[in-house]
């Protein structure tokens, strides 16, 4: 692969798009499951997010307009996410953990006039500090684990609350409305929050053709193919389990495992369970799953590239992986990356296809190599 071009064709360069031709294709294979839930497949999903596109228009949300998604990991956070995609709404996830001031700023800051949440996130949608944003919705989908009626009696108290929907109504089966193939491969697709390692933490939007090849890339340099399966337990309102996990296991026709929260010395049992061969760790967990002690399922598990950091020589001695390092930032993807760690090299690793990387001093003149 010398070229973005060669990852992906250029018809695709929408996730609905890739979402449906995957479907065509693979039908019921599953996509992303859970221990908890079990598995959400390719058609299934493609069915679901149409139907849920139409709806969502329906009560009146348009596309470029935004939605919150204040829920956790889950199969619904899923089918919510997909229905936005293919309506051309705006997705902005927000951290299930938000609450009280926090979760109101969430809310000003997107003008959401959509949110898909659970019964938790309702009792906290609803705390006085908070309400008050509930106004400048036009529908409360509701997902996950909830009781209606206890969510009907918190709402009650909420003047001018929206209209409150379920989303297995929203998502039920209905003629095809094919609103996606209206999308263009330049329209705004979700808002993202950085990760603030070099400064405070901002919004990126995402169009759709960038989440695509940004997702082209992470396959590319992951070696992530149809045969594989991803294991990636870590939060839907990063990049790295959603966009980068999720949206590039669709892309390969591949099959990722999640998990409602990240669990240090579950981690290599639930990829060997889970059959996984490929992996995501992060730099700032990986050193956790070291210190567990020696296990049976140090070396039961199947997982070869390890999408996690710097090189780790006793890690990957002890696991029988290979840490693959990726340098970049949200805004753009890959820098630079590399798959373990060749004999005395100390650098951040070599530009994928399609990037050229010079590096400036202060004063914005190049410098030489090293």
């Amino acid at each position: 692969m010398n070229a973005l071009g060669d990852m992906v064709d250029e018809e695709l360069m929408t996730v609905p798009r890739l979402l449906v031709r995957q479907a065509a294709r693979l039908g019921d294979k599953p996509l992303l499951a859970f221990r908890d839930e079990g598995a959400l497949g390719y058609a299934e999903l493609a069915a679901a997010a149409d139907a849920g596109s139409a709806r969502l228009r329906e009560y009146g949300v348009e596309a470029g307009e935004m939605a919150a998604l204040y829920l956790g990991n889950s199969l619904d956070y899923v089918r919510a996410w997909f229905s936005c995609l293919f309506a051309g709404i705006v997705d902005v996830p927000v951290n299930p953990e938000f609450r009280k001031a926090t979760l109101a700023f969430a809310l000003d800051t997107m003008n959401a006039r959509a949110v898909f949440t659970d019964g938790e996130g309702i009792g906290r949608l609803v705390d006085e500090e908070v309400r008050g944003r509930l106004g400048e919705l036009r529908v409360i989908v509701l997902a996950g684990r909830y009781d209606r009626q206890r969510v009907e009696e918190a709402l009650a108290a909420v003047p001018g609350r929206p209209p409150l929907v379920e989303l297995r109504e929203i998502t039920a089966p209905r003629p095809l409305a094919n609103l996606w193939k209206e999308l263009r491969v330049d329209a705004p697709a979700s808002i993202r929050m950085t990760s603030g390692t070099t400064g405070p933490a901002k919004l990126v939007l995402m169009t759709q053709g960038h989440i695509v090849a940004r997702t082209a890339m992470h396959n590319h340099i992951l070696e992530l193919g149809e045969e594989d399966v991803l294991y990636s337990p870590f939060p839907f309102h990063h990049t790295l389990a959603s966009i980068n996990g999720l949206i590039g296991t669709l892309q390969a026709g591949a099959t990722m495992w999640s998990a409602p929260k990240f669990s240090a010395s579950r981690y290599f049992k639930d990829a060997a369970d889970f059959g996984a061969t490929r992996g995501h760790l992060l730099r700032s967990v990986s050193p956790l799953v070291a210190l567990q002690p020696p296990s049976e399922y140090d070396r039961a598990h199947r997982i070869t590239h390890l999408w996690a950091g710097p090189p780790d020589k006793e890690f990957d001695e002890r696991f029988g992986t290979q840490f693959v390092q990726m340098f970049g930032i949200s805004e753009i993807g890959c820098l630079a990356f590399r798959r373990g760690a060749p004999e005395g090299h100390q650098g951040t690793g070599w530009p994928p296809a399609d990037m050229e990387v010079r590096i400036h001093d202060s004063y914005d003149r190049p410098l030489p190599a090293g």
